[in-house]
């Protein structure tokens, strides 16, 4: 039993990707911020302002493990990092991934032109460019320290927004 664990940050297409992977594969899939809402009432939408992270992580433990007693295998997706209300990286709680019975990290990626066009397109929120790089790095290189203190294969996609994705995620998972 384990979760697959879709990473990255804001405007990459976790969600989407995920959605396709699990009807074409049966495997369930789940936002990790839809989950945690579905619990705490907030809706994050175009804001993604997050008000207590620690609480909301310990609601997608738990949701995580309840979600594992009848699934074998779950796709996850979500982030190592976020925006706070002022606008600064933050790393969410390490024990987290402990937590959440992660047997892989798939790490999505994109150009920075590709996310802000993203972000612009979807919240209508304009990000700049430095913030989007930084968390791209920050997203990145927590994403390599959780996958080797927790011995799991990091799997890293450079998405490509067509068919090819799924194929290649598919084989992943």
């Amino acid at each position: 039993m384990g979760t697959v664990f879709f990473a990255g940050i804001y405007g990459v297409g976790k969600s989407t990707v995920i959605e396709k992977i699990s009807n074409m594969t049966g495997v369930r899939a789940y936002s990790a911020g839809d989950l945690i809402s579905e619990k705490n009432g907030e809706l994050y939408g175009a804001n993604k302002a997050v008000s207590n992270k620690d609480y909301n992580q310990r609601i997608l433990i738990q949701r995580v493990a309840e979600l594992l007693e009848s699934n074998e295998k779950i796709l996850l997706a979500g982030h190592f990092c976020i925006i706070n209300k002022l606008r600064e990286i933050e790393e969410l709680p390490r024990y987290v991934f402990d937590e959440i019975s992660l047997e892989k990290i798939i790490l999505l990626e994109a150009p920075v032109e590709t996310i802000i066009t993203h972000l612009n397109v979807r919240d209508d929120k304009c990000y700049p460019q430095e913030l989007i790089q930084s968390m791209l790095a920050t997203e990145r290189e927590a994403a390599q320290n959780v996958s080797e203190r927790l011995g799991i294969p990091l799997i890293k996609c450079e998405m490509q927004y067509s068919e090819a994705d799924e194929t290649f995620l598919i084989d992943q998972i």
